[in-house]
């Protein structure tokens, strides 16, 4: 798995430019959000360089590390309480969802389809008797998060948009 130059510049924009919003008061960032937008970035670059290359443990890093980074910044967003019921849910969805990248990367790969849908429906089958998410609270809470983060939500679509224009340009 080779990555290009630009990926290292702007993941350093990615990670530099939330440090300088906050640093000059546009956005307040904790260590937290900022481990768990980076982690979404890295994850979802690594996946998208990834897919398709029949690398399936690169597939499947890059989706936990991404979906590693949505939890985070869930537990973050939601003041979530971290309890092991939580923490083993949370794992064996990653788990789970990685495992289904890695079917969708290679279709051939059946036994990861089939793991992915039962560590899915454990994750959910736990969540129901032990867990104390609803999905009511999650969409009252989107409106507070688009209000808070809409800045670096900004920020990451413009910086994957380059991104990817500056690869589509080095193709032709």
């Amino acid at each position: 798995m080779i990555f290009p130059n630009q990926l290292i510049k702007y993941g350093l924009l990615f990670l530099l430019l939330p440090i300088l919003l906050q640093l000059l008061g546009f956005i307040e960032l904790s260590f937290f959000s900022l481990f768990s937008f980076s982690s979404f970035f890295v994850g979802l670059t690594i996946f998208y360089y990834s897919f398709g290359t029949k690398n399936f443990l690169a597939v499947f890093l890059g989706s936990g590390l991404f979906f590693t980074g949505v939890i985070s910044f869930l537990i973050k967003t939601f003041l979530l309480e971290i309890t092991f019921p939580f923490i083993l849910t949370a794992s064996i969805y990653i788990t789970g969802f990685s495992l289904l990248m890695v079917f969708l990367e290679n279709s051939m790969r059946k036994k990861a389809l089939y793991s992915a849908g039962f560590l899915i429906l454990t994750a959910t089958v736990i969540s129901l008797f032990a867990g104390n998410l609803r999905f009511e609270s999650f969409l009252l809470s989107l409106k507070e998060v688009l209000n808070k983060y809409w800045l670096l939500l900004l920020v990451s679509v413009i910086t994957v948009f380059l991104f990817f224009i500056e690869q589509h340009q080095s193709k032709k």
